[in-house]
C-alpha cells in the first residue's frame, strides 16, 4: 500500500538528502554539464524544497528573473532578454555586460507537480538550435530523476513520512540549529502497543492501513514545521522546535483520543493503542540525535511499564 508522501514531509526529507556534501557537489556537477555543453556562462538550479540557486554565476539568477521562470509551465527560451518588459527591468539585464539569452525548464516530479526550475543564461543575445533545446530537456529529466531517487532514500514507502534514514539526517540538522541559537527542542518517541495482534488477527495488510492512519493522525495533529518519521516497524519519533514542558502535558491526551478517531476511519473491530515518551534537548548531555533518541525511548518505555504494558494485546475486539 504504498501513498504519495505529504507536501510537507517530502520537502523535509528532500531538505535532508540535499544539505549533505556529496548531493550538493553531484548538483553542482550537473549545473556545470549543462553550462559546458550548452555553452552557456550562467546555469541555475533552483529547487526550493531543497536549497536553491546551485550551480556556477547563481548570483546573477535572482530577483525578476528567477521569479519569471518559475511561473513558467512549459519549457522556453528567450533570445533577448532585453526585448521582454518583465526581464528587462532584472538589474542584471540592465548592466552593460549583463544578462541577455535566458532559457529556463520546469521540473516535475512523477505526479506533475513542480519541483523548481533549470534556467540558463548566456551574456549575448543568441537563440538555441532544437538539438540544444532538446539537450537542455534530456538534461532536465535527468535532475528530475535524481530527485526522485533520492527522495526515495530518505522516505518511508509505505506511510510517506521520513524513514530512518531521512529523519537522522534531518533531525541531526535541527538539533545543530537548536544548539548554536539556544533553542528548546524536544523529542516524542511513540511505540504502537501490542500491534502485532492486529496483523496475527487481521493480516499484514490490515496492519498496514492502520500504520497510514496513525501517520496520517500524527500530520494532522503537528505543525509542519515539527519532524515526524518512522524508524521501522511500529516506531515513530517527532522532533518538535519547543521545549519539553509545553508539550508533554497534553500531548497524551490529544493523541489518544486522536487515535481512537482512526478506529471509526478506519471502520475495523480494533483501536490504534500506543506509548509516548518526551525527552528534551539538553546540549550539555545530548551530544548527538542518537543521545536524545536514547533518552526517548527509555521515556516511552518507562510509560510502558507504568500502565503494564509488557508488549501483549492492547486491543479492543468485539
Amino acid at each position: 500500500m504504498n501513498i504519495k508522501p505529504s507536501p510537507a514531509n517530502a520537502a523535509v526529507a528532500a531538505q535532508a538528502w540535499i544539505a549533505g556534501h556529496d548531493d550538493v557537489e553531484r548538483f553542482e556537477r550537473m549545473t556545470r554539464l549543462v553550462g559546458r555543453l550548452l555553452d552557456m556562462p550562467v546555469m541555475s538550479l533552483d529547487l526550493p524544497d531543497l536549497g536553491h540557486g546551485h550551480g556556477h554565476e547563481t548570483a546573477a539568477c535572482n530577483g525578476p528573473l528567477l521569479k519569471w521562470a518559475a511561473r513558467q509551465t512549459a519549457p522556453c527560451f528567450v533570445p533577448d532578454a532585453r526585448l521582454e518588459p518583465e526581464l528587462a527591468r532584472d538589474p542584471c539585464v540592465q548592466l552593460s555586460n549583463g544578462l541577455r539569452a535566458v532559457g529556463c525548464w520546469p521540473l516535475l516530479d512523477s505526479d506533475r507537480q513542480r519541483l523548481g526550475t533549470l534556467l540558463i543564461a548566456d551574456r549575448v543575445p543568441r537563440h538555441v538550435t532544437q538539438a540544444e533545446f532538446e539537450l537542455l530537456g534530456d538534461l532536465a529529466h535527468c535532475v528530475e530523476a535524481e530527485v526522485a531517487t533520492q527522495r526515495l532514500a530518505h522516505v518511508d514507502g509505505l506511510t510517506g513520512l521520513c524513514n530512518r534514514r531521512g529523519f537522522n539526517r534531518a533531525g541531526a540538522q535541527l538539533m545543530e540549529l537548536c544548539r548554536r541559537h539556544g533553542n528548546g527542542l524536544s523529542l516524542l518517541s511513540f511505540d504502537l502497543d501490542g500491534f502485532k495482534s492486529i496483523n496475527d488477527l487481521h493480516g499484514h495488510a490490515e496492519g498496514d492501513r492502520a500504520f497510514v492512519c496513525f501517520a496520517r493522525m500524527l500530520e494532522e495533529r503537528f505543525r509542519a514545521s515539527d519532524l515526524i518519521g518512522r524508524m521501522g516497524g511500529d516506531e515513530f519519533v517527532v522532533l518538535v522546535p519547543q521545549p519539553g514542558d509545553r508539550i508533554a502535558a497534553d500531548v497524551d491526551e490529544r493523541l489518544q483520543q486522536a487515535a481512537s478517531d482512526c478506529r471509526g476511519r478506519l471502520q475495523t473491530p480494533y483501536e490504534i493503542r500506543f506509548s509516548v515518551g518526551c525527552a528534551e534537548f539538553e546540549p550539555e548531555r545530548h551530544a548527538c540525535l542518537d543521545d536524545l533518541l536514547r533518552c526517548g525511548d527509555a521515556a516511552m518505555y518507562a510509560k510502558k511499564r507504568v500502565h503494564g504494558i509488557q508488549g501483549g494485546p492492547e486491543i479492543a475486539l468485539p
